[in-house]
């Protein structure tokens, strides 16, 4: 198994996570369809009317002990502000997106640590079973 890593597609720099989320602290991956009915029109039945796909967003918590990782995913977060990123997951899925949510819990303690969670809006599927099959971000 690897570890996660972020890479800027500008200049190609990567980090590579220290520790991955573990199999507990991946939220369930969503892909939503909206599908809008309507009451029937004359002897046709219901409509039915369908929106375009939701965004696909990765979310992730990870247990993070270290002030390089914290320091990185800060600003991994700022530099989601100007572009986006590839994100290659623990499974080689690789991802272009940005992060648009980042949060963290401290936890004190003989060995402190903190809980982040890590929020990805994808834009672009680039390998893994979603991209082999077809979806679109």
């Amino acid at each position: 198994m690897s570890l996660v890593v972020f890479t800027d597609p500008r200049t190609a720099s990567t980090y590579t996570w220290e520790v991955n989320p573990t199999a507990d602290n991946e939220h369930p991956l969503m892909k939503p369809r909206t599908i809008e009915r309507t009451s029937k029109t004359g002897n046709v039945g219901a409509v039915h009317q369908q929106g375009d796909d939701g965004p696909l967003i990765i979310d992730w918590m990870v247990t993070v002990t270290s002030p390089a990782m914290e320091l990185a995913l800060w600003q991994w977060y700022v530099l989601c502000k100007s572009q986006t990123i590839y994100v290659t997951d623990w499974q080689g899925e690789e991802y272009e997106g940005q992060i648009i949510y980042l949060s963290r819990e401290r936890k004190a303690g003989a060995t402190p640590y903190a809980i982040y969670e890590v929020q990805i809006e994808v834009y672009r599927l680039i390998s893994g079973i979603l991209a082999t099959a077809g979806v679109t971000a």
